[in-house]
């Protein structure tokens, strides 16, 4: 009885522990579906979108964009601080193509929590409204903010 009882226990045992092995395989091939993706790539080519410059507010920069309608959305996706600077992602949602929007120049202005005592570089992408690209290219706007060989922060233009 007693040798009986040990093989019982033997056997649920394997079953468990291989059914346990396939759970967590599964779990584990369904949890890294979304680990292809990449994300952002930044890329030296020239921002060619509307007007974008920095300037600081207070002890702040801010990014000030002038769309060339109502209707685009401007927003700060990403802020990367490194030891010698800060990178700012940035886009440019174009309006809703099925609404009509006065053709006015608008600004907009993004704070940033980004000290102006640190040098950034700004990314910044034109997106259209409705977008599913995963891994977005952000062309360069331009180097900002003190020791950086690129232009000064107040009123910068790139």
């Amino acid at each position: 009885m007693i040798a009986a009882r040990s093989t019982m226990n033997r056997d649920w045992l394997q079953r468990f522990l291989a059914a346990a092995a396939i759970a967590l395989g599964v779990i584990g091939v369904l949890g890294l579906g979304g680990c292809g993706s990449s994300g952002p790539v930044l890329s030296q080519d020239a921002y060619k979108g509307p007007d974008l410059t920095v300037t600081e507010r207070g002890k702040f920069y801010m990014i000030r964009f002038q769309a060339p309608s109502a209707g685009w959305q401007v927003t700060l996706d990403e802020v990367r601080p490194s030891l010698d600077n800060a990178t700012l992602l940035v886009t440019a949602r174009e309006p809703d193509p099925s609404y009509m929007h006065a053709q006015v120049i608008v600004t907009q202005d993004v704070l940033t929590t980004v000290e102006t005592a640190t040098p950034i570089v700004v990314h910044a992408r034109v997106a259209p409204f409705v977008s599913k690209n995963k891994s977005p290219i952000y062309p360069l706007v331009g180097r900002f903010g003190p020791m950086t060989g690129g232009q000064p922060p107040t009123d910068a233009k790139p």
